[in-house]
């Protein structure tokens, strides 16, 4: 359920948990107190989770996980995160270059035959950055991945030379998981609850979920429509907020991937969004992790302070 004064609630809650060091009981009852009160303006409905030095300071959930109103959201309910879930398909990436079973300087036209040829320009560190000169989905007429192949090899040029320019979109996301596919051999739901999902404990964790799936929140509008489930396309990832939790801390511990990757993974082009949002090093140090996430009426926030040991999460409908 979104209303236009979610980003001002946003606002607040980052600048009065960025500013904190959670010394005190008080900053977790304003913080109490500024969900509450969104909840009671229809603001937010979903879960909120916090975590200092590996000590779960504030943990809440809030509303209903659809229209009907009928059952409550839990902690074992299982939110779309938005485009947070690009973080997946990066990781999964980086998987297969630290297996030796691509280059980030290979042309995607090595994977992805038929392809024109631009594909032969265009490399895989490309996708990582957004530089690849790839338009967005056509969303109107979008109904499977395979859609996304046809439009792709009808595509006659590009939006700029590749690595010249950024262009934030969801075709650089697709193109991703078809190479993990081809390198791998392995459908890409599969592969990232196998190599990155159940490594890390991320028990409850699923992609593209079915409307008859449990534990899964419906967004919703303030009309109380429920969003379809998004099944046109692979990846979408629904995760609890403690699977989130694991998923921020396996990548700050490098237990999927090792540092290097994640310094590539966080690199960006001229300031623009990384692989990974926005994230910042200091002295060969990573010190934050954000990025946010929005899909239909689903919305999520992940901001990770780790030189403070300060883990926060928010996901809602």
């Amino acid at each position: 359920m979104r209303t236009n004064s979610f980003k001002t609630f946003i606002i607040s809650f980052a600048l009065i948990v960025f500013n904190s060091g959670f010394a005190h009981i008080q900053n977790t009852i304003l913080i109490d107190s500024l969900l509450h009160n969104a909840y009671s303006l229809g603001n937010f409905n979903g879960n909120a989770l916090i975590v200092k030095n590996n000590e779960i300071i504030y943990s809440a959930s809030f509303g209903y996980t659809d229209a009907s109103k009928e059952k409550e959201i839990s902690l074992a309910t299982r939110f779309n995160i938005g485009s947070i879930y690009k973080e997946f398909s990066a990781v999964a990436l980086m998987v297969l270059v630290e297996g030796g079973k691509l280059n980030l300087d290979d042309s995607i036209s090595k994977f992805i035959l038929s392809l024109p040829s631009w594909g032969k320009k265009i490399k895989v560190k490309h996708l990582l950055q957004y530089t690849s000169g790839l338009p967005n989905l056509k969303w109107g007429t979008i109904k499977s991945d395979l859609d996304i192949l046809n439009d792709l090899k009808n595509l006659n040029s590009l939006k700029f030379e590749p690595g010249t320019d950024y262009f934030y979109n969801n075709n650089d996301i697709s193109v991703r998981q078809f190479i993990v596919e081809k390198v791998s051999g392995t459908p890409f739901n599969v592969f990232v609850k196998e190599r990155l999902f159940d490594p890390i404990g991320m028990k409850t964790a699923i992609a593209n979920p079915t409307i008859d799936t449990k534990n899964i929140a419906l967004g919703y509008s303030n009309s109380l429509v429920n969003d379809k489930i998004e099944d046109r396309f692979t990846g979408v990832i629904y995760v609890t907020a403690h699977d989130l939790l694991k998923w921020d801390q396996s990548l700050k511990n490098y237990r999927l991937i090792d540092k290097e990757s994640i310094k590539i993974l966080g690199q960006s082009f001229n300031g623009n969004q990384s692989a990974l949002g926005s994230v910042e090093f200091k002295d060969e140090k990573w010190e934050t992790h954000l990025h946010n996430g929005e899909s239909r009426n689903f919305e999520a926030l992940l901001y990770s302070n780790y030189s403070k040991g300060l883990y926060n999460y928010l996901i809602r409908e």
